[in-house]
């Protein structure tokens, strides 16, 4: 049974959170979900099962399974994205990105893909930007800037020391945002490939109520695990303390500190996106809690803002995608489930 609680101040509108539907279909975890821009009522998810599938969101069910790996295959299956308007759909596959075009094969069934590209290392994450380029940030501690399928012509470098875990585009702008586990976020000309600024996550001071030195627990560093744009000027970052910040970006060169950081997770948090046309944040961490922000409470709270609103989740959260006030979960369970905020 999913726990569903209103937590946040009475003077604020609060959210009702329920559960949403199951999606059945897969194997394994799923590892992620995507929704298609083109397309609202697709999804695409990939799966520890090896597998990819598109889901048709009318009838809930999976209308086709792109199989990326062999069943032999160690290396598992990562970041999908659809591409353009749902003609095609790209996964990232250990160090590979791997591309399937779904236009003209009525396969239920597609087994090959019709473009791949080889990374000196193993792709965390991809952001498509610029009209087909990809960035991809690697476990080598760059960024590599791709023209489709091509071969790396850019390397973004230096400014990380560790990981890179995430990247994505300001919409709008020439810019490219990344987070990596030396708990910094660099800023970057998308075209240039030179580097703007960078903000050390790990120096922000928030302080939680439940921490104790009896606890016996150690506290995660705050790695940066994820980041959403909410238009061109809001940014959103989740990081692997339980920490939620938001950053406020103007036309200004200058990088700016987050604006607004809250404890708002027991453990890591993976997954941030927006829901909605409010500007509210939802977060999914690995307390197996998704949690609901209001900008308004934290224009009025700072850091003393509470959720507005709350759900229990029955398994760790591994991704998240956002279709109107509906919000698909990919989770460690084969079942897709969503929640929706009213």
């Amino acid at each position: 049974q999913v726990d569903c609680a209103n937590v946040g101040r009475s003077e604020l509108p609060l959210p009702m959170v329920e559960v949403g539907r199951e999606l059945r279909g897969h194997k394994d975890a799923i590892v992620c979900v995507d929704c298609c821009a083109g397309c609202p009522n697709s999804l695409v998810t990939s799966s520890e099962d090896g597998t990819m599938r598109v889901w048709d969101l009318r009838t809930a069910r999976s209308v086709r399974m792109l199989r990326a790996a062999a069943a032999s295959d160690v290396a598992e299956l990562g970041t999908c994205r659809w591409v353009g308007d749902g003609s095609s759909v790209v996964v990232a596959h250990g160090s590979r990105l791997l591309g399937f075009d779904l236009r003209g094969n009525d396969s239920v069934i597609i087994t090959k893909a019709t473009a791949s590209l080889d990374c000196p290392d193993d792709i965390n994450d991809f952001e498509l930007f610029d009209g087909g380029h990809f960035a991809l940030p690697c476990d080598d501690n760059k960024i590599y800037i791709t023209a489709g399928f091509e071969e790396p012509h850019v390397t973004l470098a230096r400014k990380h020391k560790n990981i890179v875990a995430v990247a994505r585009c300001r919409p709008d702008h020439p810019e490219l945002f990344t987070g990596g586990f030396d708990c910094t976020v660099a800023r970057w000309d998308s075209k240039t490939g030179k580097p703007r600024g960078v903000v050390n996550v790990g120096s922000l001071s928030v302080v939680r109520e439940n921490e104790s030195s009896s606890s016996g627990q150690m506290l995660n560093p705050p790695f940066v695990l994820c980041l959403r744009f909410d238009g061109p000027n809001r940014l959103a970052y989740g990081l692997g303390d339980g920490t939620v910040a938001v950053t406020t970006l103007s036309h200004l060169a200058r990088f700016p500190d987050p604006q607004w950081a809250v404890p708002g997770h027991s453990a890591q948090v993976p997954c941030v996106d927006w829901v909605g046309q409010a500007g509210t944040l939802v977060s999914a961490g690995n307390d197996k809690m998704l949690r609901v922000w209001s900008s308004e409470s934290q224009r009025l709270y700072g850091a003393n803002a509470l959720a507005i609103a709350e759900i229990g989740l029955p398994y760790l959260p591994n991704a998240i995608a956002v279709r109107e006030q509906e919000v698909f979960l990919a989770q460690t369970s084969p079942v897709l489930q969503s929640v929706v905020v009213r």
